[in-house]
């Protein structure tokens, strides 16, 4: 059989698992939930993060109106790859980029309660990037890093309403490892 004609298989699975079980390790003993993709819940856990973030489902009764609808919608991808075929064999290294969020509320309004709440999911998604490794997400890819914190793939968003003070700060973690074939 030839080494180009094995099927190819990819890390972004892996990737995603290996990040949620860090980040529960990481955030063991704390407040804050981590969710595996989007979550529907009762739970009334006051600080999350989510891993394979696609913003609220549009049928979720939005806190406000007052939020971005290019931040919160449905358009974005929780996770992509991209390949590039790496020498002569049939190496290919695979970049997954998974999207995330970190989500704080609380049952008051003010401009304390604001700053608090933006200042947690910031605090958050720093214990985020401070728990990716090395060894990369515990040895499953090849490195990891915050790709968009505080950068061009990052969006903050801080609403007040009748419930109380919601902050998404919204960011994404690049892996790269080499793709089984």
């Amino acid at each position: 059989m030839s080494p180009f004609s094995r099927p190819w298989r990819s890390t972004a699975p892996v990737a995603v698992d290996a990040l949620t079980v860090t980040l529960r390790d990481a955030f063991r003993g704390s407040p804050v939930r981590v969710h595996d993709g989007r979550f529907l819940s009762k739970s009334t856990a006051k600080q999350i993060v989510v891993v394979g973030w696609t913003g609220f489902p549009s049928a979720y009764q939005f806190p406000t109106r007052a939020m971005s609808e290019s931040m919160m919608g449905e358009s974005a991808l929780a996770v992509s790859t991209t390949s590039e075929q790496m020498g002569l064999g049939a190496s290919v290294m695979e970049t997954t980029l998974i999207s995330c969020a970190s989500v704080a509320r609380s049952g008051t309004t003010g401009e304390a309660e604001a700053a608090q709440m933006r200042d947690l999911v910031y605090e958050n998604a720093h214990v985020v990037g401070r728990s990716l490794g090395p060894p990369w997400l515990g040895g499953a890819v090849m490195s990891a890093r915050m790709a968009g914190a505080m950068g061009s793939l990052s969006g903050l968003d801080v609403v007040q309403d009748r419930q109380g003070t919601l902050a998404v700060l919204t960011f994404t973690v690049e892996c790269r490892g080499m793709a089984q074939q």
